[in-house]
């Protein structure tokens, strides 16, 4: 029984998130196409490149929000109350040095990079520098802010995130119609206060959540258990390093993308990281649901159901982009022309490798959580960021031999599939889940899948519907009736199939 209610309530997370992710992703593509209608490509090309690292901090945060929550929920299922306040008292000691130290890097490293080293029109220098500096402060406050995310993730609180999302949403869009409104001030220095004063709204309202429903887990002063510091500070200083990689490499793309190619192909690579960072939240949200489970099977030693929850994630994930990824990769012409009014060069090439990227990406989260789970990071973050900042030097030499832009994607892809190799290794390693079983159970399911959805697009796009929009509607439509029975029965064993049809009934009865 207490396995079912768990798996109810990460269905009922699931949706919450869902709902959430449904919101976000309609306004984000929408206040794109506005904002760069608004800004213009040389603009837009500077929002992208200095304003994503408030991009890159929830990219930042959410690893680090998971570490502190792996120890919150390792607490939690140790019912120790006591515990559970040193680790928030001790989180909050070492995210503070964090920033600290962070703070210092960006104002003056970061800083000097941004005034000699990019290729920055010189009429934009003052507004750039103003979006740098909005960027940072945004940082800092996120970062003060992870403890109380973690305790809320932890207590699977997931319909509050939800509905804090979907306002934090509706601020962004009602950000585009203000820059309008200010249209006779500085575009990029209204964009980027604007910005900055929803980070602050959103901090605030997550803050007062966890002081309000969880005070006996919030607790002031110094840290007194050196050994936890030791462990946190341990665990969190990998995953860091880890996570500082995935950022440095992902920033670096477009840092380098600037000093060979200029501000225009910027632009493109804008436009891609939205529709990056859409199936990024896609697969995130839902992964988001399973983590605080995958952490109390692992810490009660529930092999069989961590095997199951880590399958079911694993796969589920891969089919949610997949899904929707390759109708968008036979149409990306069509939606980028009803998307955008105006189309910076390369966008439809860098949008295809993305995307690709994302179907690989997305087996990583629950191979991860079950690493991360186990405490057992150091080597692993140590191959797979090293991985990433090699991508940077790579994609930089190539550039230098007279490469395209678009062979950055190419590697990329590379390192993507290193990376799942290294997760599968290092989940045999650490938590003694058989290589032989993973490639069987999970990757060769995903492979015939993958083969059979391309093949049916294909078709259906070349064949049944030639036309742009028939391709885009009756196409993604069509391929989406005819691969969901495939991918049933190809992804689930005979019991695994029967447990959802009977919760889908059950569901319908009701």
């Amino acid at each position: 029984m207490p396995e079912v209610s768990s798996n109810k309530r990460i269905a009922k997370n699931t949706v919450f998130l869902y709902i959430r992710m449904a919101v976000a992703m309609l306004i984000a593509l929408y206040t794109s196409r506005v904002i760069l209608e608004v800004l213009g490509i040389t603009r837009y090309g500077i929002w992208s490149l200095v304003f994503t690292v408030i991009g890159s901090l929830s990219f930042l945060s959410s690893p680090l929000t998971a570490s502190t929550q792996r120890f919150f929920n390792v607490a939690l299922a140790e019912k120790d109350i006591e515990k559970v306040r040193e680790i928030f008292r001790t989180s909050v000691f070492l995210y503070f040095l964090l920033s600290a130290i962070l703070l210092i890097i960006f104002e003056t490293v970061g800083l000097w990079f941004l005034t000699h080293k990019l290729d920055i029109p010189r009429e934009y220098t003052v507004q750039t520098h103003f979006l740098y500096q909005c960027a940072v402060v945004s940082f800092i406050l996120q970062l003060y802010r992870l403890p109380y995310d973690s305790i809320i993730i932890a207590k699977e609180k997931f319909n509050f995130i939800a509905v804090i999302g979907i306002i934090e949403s509706f601020l962004r869009l009602g950000i585009v119609f203000l820059v309008l409104v200010f249209r006779h001030y500085p575009a990029l220095t209204v964009l980027g206060f604007l910005t900055l004063s929803v980070t602050v709204l959103i901090q605030w309202a997550y803050i007062a959540y966890a002081k309000k429903n969880f005070p006996q887990y919030l607790s002031k002063g110094r840290p007194k258990d050196q050994i936890l510091r030791k462990e946190m500070t341990s665990y969190s200083g990998w995953n860091t390093f880890g996570v500082f990689a995935a950022m440095t490499s992902n920033q670096g793309i477009g840092i380098i993308v600037n000093m060979f190619f200029g501000v225009t192909v910027n632009a493109a690579l804008g436009i891609t990281n939205q529709v990056s960072n859409s199936l990024t939240q896609l697969v995130g949200n839902f992964q988001k649901a399973f983590q605080p489970q995958i952490v109390k099977r692992y810490t009660a030693d529930e092999r069989r159901s961590l095997l199951s929850l880590l399958q079911v994630s694993t796969k589920l994930s891969y089919l949610l982009v997949f899904i929707v990824g390759c109708p968008v990769i036979f149409n990306i012409d069509t939606i980028l022309s009803i998307w955008l009014k105006e189309i910076p060069p390369l966008t439809s090439i860098f949008c295809i490798y993305m995307i690709i990227c994302g179907w690989v990406d997305s087996t990583g989260g629950p191979f991860w959580m079950v690493i991360g789970a186990s405490g057992r990071i150091r080597n692993y973050q140590i191959a797979v960021g090293c991985a990433l900042l090699i991508t940077i030097l790579i994609s930089f030499c190539l550039f230098e031999l007279g490469f395209p832009p678009q062979v950055i994607f190419q590697v990329k892809l590379l390192v993507a599939f290193f990376s799942m190799a290294v997760r599968i290794f290092y989940m045999k390693k650490c938590c003694n889940i058989s290589i032989r079983w993973v490639l069987k159970t999970i990757l060769l399911p995903l492979f015939l899948i993958t083969l059979f959805g391309v093949a049916i697009m294909w078709g259906l796009r070349y064949y049944i519907f030639p036309s742009q929009f028939g391709g885009l509607i009756g196409g993604g439509i069509c391929f989406f009736i005819l691969l969901l029975p495939i991918a049933f029965l190809i992804s689930f064993n005979s019991a695994q199939r029967r447990s959802i049809m009977n919760t889908l009934i059950g569901k319908l009865k009701k």
